[in-house]
C-alpha cells in the first residue's frame, strides 16, 4: 500500500489510520523502514515486486490457510470451469495439457450442461486465437455464442443451400489417398448403418463387401475425369452391380440422392473457413441427423488434417453424442475417429443427457476411460449409477452429481484430479450468451422487445421541433 501527505505529522496520522483499519480486519501492516524506494517501485503499475518479505510459519498456522484435504485444479494457461465446492478456489483447467484432451460433458436437462459447454467454447475462442472450433448443434442453441464471436452458423436442411459431400478427401502430406479411402470405406459403412431401420443389428458381411467395392469404383471412375465423386455416383455404381443386396443398399441411399434430402448429393458448399463454425441440425429428423453428423465428421476429419499440418488445434463439440452409438458400424467408425483425433491435435467433446444408453456400449466405455476430461452435472439415478460404476466414484463424489445439486454444480475429472465444482456465474452479457433457461431467455426477449418499442415511441427531447429520433 502507498500513502502520502504534505507534512510528516499528517503522514503519520494517515499511517496510523490505515494500520488501525487493517487490524480491525485481522490484517497486520507495518511501514517499510529504510526501504521506501523499493516500496515505491513496487506499487507502480508495472507488476514488479522489489520488496522481499519472508515469514516463518508453523505447521498449525499453515494448516489454517491451506486445506490439505482439498484437491485443486489450477493449470497454467487454462480456462475457468467454476469454483471448488469445498475451498471456493477457482478451478482452472487446460485441456491441452492433459495426456488425452478428449472428453465428455454429461447432465440432466437444466443441470447447467449447455452453459458449461458454451463457457468453455468462449474460453477457447479467446485463449487460442489460431485454433478452429466446430460445433454439431442438434437443438439449434449454440448460434447465440458463435455468431457474436464472428463465427458462422450453417443450417443443414431442405432448402438451406448448404451441402456437404461425404466423398471429400483432404490433400495432406503423410496421408496417401489409399489410406484415406480406407477410412472413407469405414465412413460409408457407418452411413449405411445410419440408414438401416434395424438399428442395433450389424451390417451383413455381403453388404460390407459390396459397399467397399462400390466406394472404390466411384473414386476410380470420377478420378479418371478429374473430379470428386458425390453420393449419386455411388448410387449409380450400386445399381450396376449384379447382387440383389446392392439394389437394397442403393434403395437406402435413394432418398439422400433424389428429392428434398438430396443436399448430400452435391459438392460441398460449407468450407469451414471461419474460426468458429456451428452446424445447425435442428431441422433434420433423428435418423437424418445421425447421417448428417457422420457426413460432417468426415468434413471435420479433413479440416483436422489441414490444421495439423499448420500446427493448429481443432476443437469439436458434439451435442447429443449418444446418437452416434445406434449401430455397430457407426460405433466402430466413431471409435476409430476418436482414437485418430488424439494424434492430429483434435480436442473432441461429447455432450449427452442420456449416459446410460451411451455407456451400454463397450466401445463408448473404452472411449470414456481413455479420455482425461469428464464434466458431470446433475444425473438421474440410473445415469449416476452408470458413472459411479465406470469411474469408481466414492460415496462422497457420487453426492456431487446426485439430484440434490444446483444447476452449475457437479464433478470435474481432469486427469488424476477429481474436483467438486459450483458456478454462480455473474449476470451480464456473457451470462446472456450462455443462458439456455427457457423462462429467463423468454423474459430477456420480452424485455428487449419492450425496450425497442419504447425507443420507437418516446421522442428525443433534444431533437428540433417537428423531428423525433429513436
Amino acid at each position: 500500500m502507498h500513502t502520502y501527505a504534505r507534512i510528516r505529522a499528517e503522514l503519520e496520522n494517515q499511517v496510523m489510520q490505515i494500520i488501525s483499519t487493517a487490524r480491525s480486519w485481522s490484517v497486520d501492516l507495518s511501514t517499510l523502514a529504510y526501504r521506501q524506494r523499493e516500496g515505491l517501485n513496487s506499487v507502480l503499475p508495472l507488476g514488479n515486486n522489489h520488496v522481499e518479505v519472508g515469514r516463518l510459519s508453523t505447521t498449525a498456522e499453515v494448516a489454517i490457510q491451506i486445506p490439505f484435504a482439498t484437491q485443486e485444479v489450477n493449470q497454467e494457461g487454462g480456462g475457468y470451469y467454476g469454483q471448488n465446492k469445498v475451498s471456493s478456489n477457482l478451478v482452472i483447467c487446460n485441456r491441452k495439457s492433459l495426456a488425452s484432451p478428449m472428453g465428455y460433458v454429461s447432465g440432466k436437462p437444466g443441470s447447467g450442461k449447455s452453459f458449461s459447454v458454451k463457457r468453455e467454447i468462449e474460453n477457447t475462442i479467446l485463449a487460442y486465437r489460431n485454433d478452429q472450433v466446430v460445433i454439431f448443434d442438434p437443438a439449434g442453441e449454440y448460434a447465440s455464442v458463435v455468431v457474436p464471436n464472428g463465427g458462422v452458423s450453417v443450417k443443414l436442411g431442405p432448402g438451406s443451400g448448404a451441402c456437404l459431400n461425404p466423398f471429400d478427401l483432404a490433400d495432406v502430406a503423410g496421408q496417401p489417398p489409399a489410406a484415406q479411402r480406407a477410412f472413407k470405406i469405414d465412413a460409408f459403412l457407418a452411413l449405411s448403418g445410419a440408414t438401416m431401420a434395424e438399428g442395433s443389428q450389424g451390417l451383413p458381411e455381403a453388404d460390407k463387401s459390396i459397399i467397399s467395392r462400390c466406394v472404390e469404383l466411384a473414386y476410380e471412375r470420377c478420378g479418371a475425369v478429374g473430379r470428386v465423386p458425390v453420393l449419386g455416383d455411388l448410387y449409380d455404381v450400386l445399381l450396376e452391380q449384379g447382387e440383389p443386396e446392392a439394389r437394397d443398399i442403393a434403395l437406402r441411399y435413394e432418398r439422400y440422392v433424389k428429392g428434398a434430402l438430396s443436399f448430400f448429393n452435391h459438392e460441398s458448399t460449407v468450407g469451414f473457413d471461419a474460426r468458429v463454425t456451428n452446424i445447425d441440425l435442428k431441422d433434420l429428423s433423428s435418423n437424418m441427423r445421425t447421417f448428417a453428423m457422420l457426413t460432417a465428421l468426415e468434413a471435420v476429419r479433413n479440416l483436422m488434417y489441414r490444421n495439423w499440418e499448420r500446427g493448429v488445434t481443432t476443437w469439436l463439440y458434439i451435442d447429443e453424442v449418444q446418437s452416434l452409438f445406434d449401430h455397430p458400424a457407426i460405433v466402430s467408425y466413431f471409435s476409430k475417429f476418436w482414437a485418430e483425433g488424439r494424434k492430429f491435435n483434435l480436442v473432441c467433446t461429447g455432450i449427452t443427457q442420456n449416459s446410460v444408453y451411451m455407456l451400454a456400449h463397450e466401445e463408448a466405455r473404452n472411449m470414456v476411460l481413455n479420455s482425461d476430461f469428464i464434466l458431470l452435472h446433475k444425473q438421474s439415478p440410473l445415469d449416476r449409477k452408470a458413472w459411479v460404476d465406470l469411474l469408481g466414484l466414492s460415496d462422497e463424489e457420487a453426492t456431487y452429481i446426485d439430484e440434490s445439486v444446483r444447476p452449475g454444480e457437479g464433478l470435474l475429472v481432469a486427469g488424476a484430479a477429481r474436483v467438486p465444482i459450483k458456478d454462480d456465474f455473474p449476470r451480464g452479457e456473457l451470462y446472456d450468451l450462455f443462458n439456455t433457461k427457457p423462462d429467463e431467455v423468454a423474459e430477456a426477449r420480452r424485455a428487449a422487445g419492450d425496450t425497442g418499442r419504447l425507443a420507437r415511441r418516446v421522442p428525443d427531447p433534444m431533437a428540433p421541433p417537428g423531428r423525433h429520433f429513436a
